[in-house]
């Protein structure tokens, strides 16, 4: 049976080191729930690491995500080093939901320049230090995301970063828009909930849907207005604050631009369809 392991709900992150961690808890397959990152710095006898169905040899300096819900166990080895671990929650809003690390299924695995790993030591001790002091949660976000855009560089290579966010960003947006777009129609709401510049989501979303964000947004908003407006018979003010205008002459100004006619023109034409 293989044992699910879960960050307890109200800790958002955990900062520990691997020599501390009981054996029995990883010599044994198992899955957790959150995010975890695992830094060998020092291995005393050859070992394995099991992640699915892969096999990878513990060295000296390598660095591993696991994402959550992977399976995995190690051999009884003696090893030092680090272990972060970030809540789904925490981790996502940490990079941004279209980083490749928050939706990838995969593990990823890599052993550190000499370079590379003197910028992290450096990191590591600050979040250590942090950690065990004050624990200010905005400091540690800070050293957080400075360590994952270093290792990023390891991980995943820019060329495949950019072909996985232009195929998926699209549908992080699609949903974002579908789910906020009577609240939040200004373009830095995106922007900030996927960490993505507002000139890259525009590109995208031109290259894939033909239109810019802004005007995505739009048609969603008219989409909307258009039903409402069809299908009951509520006051053009009452439409207008149900898509989130607090002003009806700003709804009425939208909607002609987008549309070519006023809201209760096109009710009365959408109506004269079929009375005549």
């Amino acid at each position: 049976m293989i044992e699910s392991v879960n960050l307890p709900i109200q800790i958002p992150f955990f900062v520990g080191r691997l020599e501390n961690i009981k054996v029995q808890e990883v010599c044994d397959f198992h899955r957790h729930n959150y995010f975890e990152f695992l830094w060998f710095t020092d291995i005393e006898s050859q070992g394995l690491h099991y992640v699915e169905s892969s096999e990878l040899a513990l060295v000296t300096d390598t660095v591993l995500l696991l994402t959550p819900n992977q399976v995995h166990k190690f051999d009884k080895v003696k090893v030092k080093g680090y272990v972060f671990q970030f809540s789904k929650e925490y981790f996502i809003d940490l990079l941004g939901a279209a980083h490749p690390f928050c939706f990838s299924a995969n593990y990823f695995c890599a052993i550190l320049s000499d370079v590379l790993k003197n910028h992290l030591e450096l990191l590591v001790q600050l979040i250590q230090q942090e950690y065990n002091d004050k624990r200010r949660g905005d400091l540690l976000s800070f050293y957080f995301k400075a360590l994952f855009v270093h290792i990023t560089d390891v991980f995943v290579s820019r060329e495949f970063e950019n072909q996985v966010l232009d195929k998926t960003l699209v549908d992080f947006v699609l949903k974002l828009v579908d789910k906020n777009y009577k609240t939040q129609k200004q373009l830095s709401f995106y922007s900030n909930h996927l960490a993505v510049n507002q000139r890259t989501l525009n590109k995208v979303m031109l290259e894939h849907t033909g239109v810019s964000l802004k005007q995505f947004i739009y048609n969603r908003i008219i989409l909307e207005a258009k039903r409402l407006l069809y299908t009951n018979d509520l006051l053009i003010k009452e439409i207008a604050f149900e898509l989130g205008f607090k002003d009806v002459a700003h709804f009425n100004k939208v909607f002609q631009k987008q549309v070519g006619m006023s809201p209760l023109d096109f009710r009365k034409a959408y109506q004269n369809q079929f009375i005549q």
